[in-house]
């Protein structure tokens, strides 16, 4: 699953940029239909970057009226436009808000989650209430979470909500099956000092997985932010204003951890760059992301000031573990500008996590996201940096998410005019082809009869494109395929002939073309024998006398459907077929 929510913002940042292919729009902008919905708020891609969820947090719309709910759309990558799956997901019911409130009902897209293949969303909605079971006169101030998978086409609730007094922030595994949830304002252990519990959905039902985890003082904000691994096995959480290691004011932290026996045991803490800004530390975790296997992890600072200045322009560090050991991955990515810019709650990493993406946003509410792409052990910027395409589009990069190859982003405009109506909000997906990992493997050395057909086949991969199309071409530059599909049998040929496959993802991006070539071999003389032939009991097709150059191939019938081993037992009285090759 991946995802981002709320605000991360980096100013100018100090790195390479390499533009081997640009960023693309992929299909049409998705916008809300309402003033001040705020759609883009939270946003969210399938692994393959197909399928996207996007959320709308703000419930009162240009009308203001308590009915009005917020809401969660998923959509799909279908013949070239992005179709939505299933019904609108709403948020919480009108009659359950607080009587004789002017405040909004619940806001059902505060963080969302799509699983790997995308038929599981998660979505945490804050300011819910409602009524206490045991007493209905009682109204319960809590927030929620909610699962639903996709049921022949509609989305349909998993187990019952989850209620806890805060949630913040929440993560998933890829298989939808373990989820985790901040709750940086929770005060167990002192004011804000937060929390993190994880759960696993166990025969339909969420039950807790390992202790609750929390923060250690007040204003740690412990769960300012949560990732899992794909496995739900390493789990990363941000402490945005806590101390490790001594140092002060309060630069905040990052701790991994890892599950062992049912319990989350503390695998690195990673402290945050010492700040002066107002002395309120650097805020080292409000943004976390961590690749597949849970050995790369990325950490934003949001509040991080460059040395000898005093305006915060935020900071990203990668971290990688190798033989057990954690050490920084590249160099950090920080803020250059003196304009005001601060970060947070806005990266993402691909599978692998060489693939990293920063969105930012300045103090004027302006936006962007940024792609990088490590190589040769930097942070190499991956194609242009992706702007506003137009003016109105505030807040661009409030929300982002990478797909598992890095090479789609979709991005979320919480602050975008859609015509009259103020900041209603909009989503777009990005794409660009140089970042993805398809490729096509093909049997060469391929023969066929004169006047025969050939028959080939191919395979594309990784795993994660094992439904890409598979198109064969009559020649390398050739814009039209002659045949789709993972086996191709050619026209009859009567010389040798060299066709070309390309494997395309579902986006229209494409692998490397692999040459295949047919050799077409001369029709063999058939063998030379007498028809009829006596024989001894016992004697096998090996025992006649027959003329040949090549291997022989027995047949039972005239139409060669039926092959015989050379060793098969001679009956009286039958005919039996041989073709020589």
């Amino acid at each position: 699953m991946k995802k981002s929510t709320f605000l991360f913002c980096l100013a100018g940042l100090f790195s390479l940029t390499a533009h081997a292919q640009d960023w693309q729009q992929l299909g049409e902008t998705i916008q809300a239909n309402d003033a001040y919905l705020q759609l883009g708020y939270s946003i969210t891609l399938s692994a393959d970057g197909t399928t996207f969820a996007v959320g709308a947090p703000d419930t009162q719309g240009s009308g203001g009226t308590i009915e009005d709910h917020s809401y969660v759309n998923v959509y799909t990558w279908q013949s070239g436009v992005w179709a939505q799956v299933g019904d609108t997901i709403w948020g919480g019911e009108p009659f359950l808000s607080p009587p004789n409130s002017n405040y909004f009902v619940p806001g059902g897209g505060n963080d969302i989650l799509l699983s790997e293949d995308g038929t599981t969303i998660v979505i945490a909605e804050r300011g819910y209430y409602y009524i206490n079971p045991q007493n209905e006169n009682e109204i319960i101030f809590s927030d929620r979470v909610r699962i639903f998978d996709l049921t022949d086409g509609e989305w349909v609730q998993a187990g019952e909500d989850i209620f806890e007094p805060g949630v913040r922030n929440i993560n998933l595994s890829h298989d939808g099956n373990i989820l985790a949830i901040g709750d940086d304002y929770n005060d167990t252990n002192g004011d804000n000092s937060g929390s993190v519990k994880v759960f696993e959905k166990q025969d339909g039902e969420w039950v807790q997985l390992g202790s609750t985890l929390y923060g250690t003082g007040d204003l740690n904000y412990f769960g300012s932010s949560v990732a899992l691994s794909a496995d739900g096995g390493v789990l990363v959480i941000g402490c945005s204003r806590g101390a490790a290691g001594g140092i002060t004011p309060n630069p905040g932290y990052t701790n991994v951890y890892n599950l062992e026996n049912g319990e989350w045991v503390l695998d690195e803490t990673f402290a945050g760059l010492y700040t002066d800004y107002w002395g309120s530390g650097a805020g080292c975790g409000s943004s976390v992301a961590v690749s597949h296997d849970g050995t790369v992890v990325a950490m934003g600072s949001y509040q991080y000031v460059n040395e000898g200045t005093t305006t915060p322009v935020g900071n990203v560090r990668v971290f990688q573990k190798t033989e057990g050991t954690w050490q920084q991955v590249g160099g950090s990515l920080e803020g250059s500008r003196s304009s005001y810019e601060n970060t947070k709650h806005m990266i993402d990493l691909s599978a692998d996590g060489s693939i990293l993406a920063i969105g930012t946003r300045s103090s004027s509410m302006l936006g962007n996201v940024k792609v990088y792409q490590l190589t040769e052990g930097e942070w190499v910027q991956a194609g242009e940096t992706i702007s506003s395409a137009a003016t109105g589009e505030s807040n661009f990069g409030t929300a982002l998410s990478l797909s598992s190859d890095g090479s789609i982003v979709a991005v979320g405009i919480s602050g975008a005019n859609v015509g009259d109506f103020l900041s209603a909000g909009a989503a777009k997906v990005y794409q660009n082809c140089s970042l993805t990992q398809i490729t096509t493997e093909a049997e060469d050395g391929q023969t066929a009869c004169n006047g025969s057909t050939g028959i080939l086949t191919a395979t594309a991969g990784p795993e994660l494109y094992a439904n890409a199309s598979l198109n064969w071409y009559d020649s390398a530059d050739a814009t039209e395929p002659v045949f789709t599909g993972a086996t191709f049998t050619t026209p009859e040929l009567t010389a040798d002939t060299t066709y070309w496959v390309e494997a395309e993802t579902a986006t229209g991006c494409s692998s490397a073309r692999v040459e295949v070539t047919v050799t077409v071999n001369a029709v063999p003389d058939a063998p030379a024998t007498e028809a009829e032939q006596e024989f001894e009991e016992g004697a096998t097709l090996n025992s006649l006398v027959i003329e040949t150059t090549g291997t022989v191939v027995w047949y039972s019938d005239e139409a060669l459907t039926t092959e015989i081993p050379a060793g098969t037992l001679l009956a009286d009285g039958t005919t039996y077929y041989a073709v020589q090759l």
